[in-house]
């Protein structure tokens, strides 16, 4: 149900409310996956080389993931409605910003901006939803999140290749701009204040719960396991654009196809997660079974590049099954990662962002150093990330998912 407005806080429709979250839950995708079908473009605007274009999407994440803590404590002190209302109207700016960048050092700086004003709406999201709605009404809510946040891979990369080949690279942070505008103007204008009561700043009580969640093994390894599949996305869309483009001659359009099928093929694995909730030892074995196929799907590619030319097909097949499989774990994980934070809902989600999108920006941070013209190194670094998941999970984490499994059906 609803949840009713304490005295002070102004009243809004829940309704309202979860539309407008739904309008802020696809920016934190699409701020990558619109432009990544752009990415060999940009290389050759700037005269610069694809490592520090690949870049972009590390400062990207490395801002969105550095300033989750920050966002998370400013929204308890100061309300969630101030902090997501200033959040979107620096994100429009540092997208414009990006659209008008006349150096890879600008375009950087702007990119970690815009990842830091990302943090505020990609992170109080799910905390609006938790003031606003409570039972069956907080789960329909989620889902509507949820399915909002897998439509951004699906749609932005088609839209951002559509806008590229017409207008340039630049068009598609043009289309954030205005994306970030709008949304600006409707949560200035719309959205209430959830929370029901502020709080002081309590260094020392934030830095204890904060520490217990580091002291944690099962939330540290939850996390950095949803790093690991969570960079399955940042890896892809580092290096495929220049395979497809640069050595194998598609255009940008065509790689805008692929990522919807990459996004398509992410949003069904979750789909069959869900079907499978009702039916504990199915969804166990399936589980298991996703692991497995995130380890053959990229040994597959990296084996067949050995013996046979680079195609299409090469590069799409196993990244697709590879993609479903990490769609399928990654709700699975971390509802795992927040079954742990007790009373601390709050603090545990931004500290599992923290976690896990900085973990993905790290990886993202070696993948430049590679070479993006070769699909090997590409088939061997999501070899390492799934064979990586699969240890750390077996060892530290699949003890506690059989455990809340079988609790859920007692």
């Amino acid at each position: 149900m609803a949840r009713l407005a304490p005295a002070g806080i102004r009243v809004g429709s829940p309704g309202r409310i979860l539309g407008l979250v739904v309008l802020m839950t696809p920016l934190s995708g699409a701020g990558i996956d619109i432009y990544v079908p752009s990415l060999p473009s940009m290389t050759e605007y700037f005269h610069t080389t694809p490592a520090l274009i690949q870049l972009t999407i590390t400062m990207y994440l490395l801002g969105y993931g550095s300033a989750q803590l920050a966002m998370g404590a400013a929204s308890e002190i100061l309300g969630r409605r101030p902090v997501v209302v200033a959040g979107s109207l620096i994100y429009t700016a540092t997208a414009l910003g990006v659209a008008l960048s006349p150096t890879v050092s600008v375009l950087l700086a702007f990119r970690f901006l815009q990842g830091v004003a990302l943090s505020a709406t990609g992170t109080l999201n799910r905390s609006i939803l938790t003031d606003t709605f409570s039972g069956a009404e907080l789960a329909k809510a989620s889902n509507a999140m949820t399915l909002a946040w897998a439509l951004g891979p699906i749609v932005a990369p088609v839209l951002g290749a559509w806008l590229h080949e017409r207008f340039g690279w630049q068009s598609c942070f043009w289309f954030l701009t205005a994306y970030g505008l709008a949304l600006f103007v409707l949560l200035l204008t719309s959205l209430p204040e959830t929370i029901a009561h502020r709080r002081p700043l309590d260094v020392a009580a934030l830095t204890r719960e904060l520490g217990s969640f580091l002291k944690d093994h099962v939330f540290v390894a939850a996390a950095l396991v949803l790093a690991l599949m969570y960079s399955y996305i940042a890896v892809f869309s580092m290096v495929a654009p220049f395979l497809v483009q640069r050595v194998l001659h598609y255009s940008a359009g065509d790689y805008g196809w692929i990522g919807l099928g990459m996004g398509v093929a992410w949003f069904a694995g979750n789909s069959v997660n869900r079907a499978l909730l009702g039916n504990s030892r199915r969804h166990q074995l399936t589980v298991l079974s996703a692991f497995l196929l995130a380890i053959l799907a990229p040994l597959s590619m990296l084996v067949l590049s050995l013996v046979v030319p680079l195609s299409l097909t090469l590069i799409v097949i196993p990244t697709a099954l590879l993609f479903f499989s990490g769609g399928l774990l990654f709700p699975n994980l971390f509802t795992v990662a927040m079954s742990r934070s007790g009373s601390s809902a709050g603090i545990a989600s931004a500290v599992l962002g923290t976690l896990f999108i900085l973990g993905t920006s790290l990886v993202s941070a070696v993948v430049s150093r590679f070479s993006p013209h070769s699909v090997q190194p590409l088939a061997a670094m999501l070899l390492g990330l799934s064979v990586l998941a699969a240890v750390l999970y077996a060892s530290c984490v699949r003890r506690a998912f059989i455990a809340l499994e079988r609790a859920a059906h007692a």
